[in-house]
């Protein structure tokens, strides 16, 4: 696994945490119940993820990670 996935999930990580802890809050003013925040929290998050595949968000051109040349392929690493 290339070293940034290690903050890039940290980061979701934290982004995750601190949204539930904000729909927690909302419970009783906004929400009935905890399963109704959680449900919105779903909804809201599988959409930020999947909002890129219609829209074709990231495939005008290939990513690269650090020192790769070829998308796809680790041989012309330095």
């Amino acid at each position: 696994m290339p070293w940034d996935g290690i903050p890039a999930r940290l980061f979701r990580a934290a982004v995750t945490t601190v949204g539930t802890a904000f729909l927690a809050s909302l419970v009783g003013s906004v929400f009935s119940d905890m399963n109704e925040a959680l449900t919105y929290a779903y909804m809201g998050a599988r959409r930020s993820f999947l909002i890129a595949l219609p829209f074709g968000f990231g495939l005008g051109r290939p990513y690269l990670r650090a020192g790769q040349k070829t998308p796809g392929s680790w041989e012309d690493v330095d």
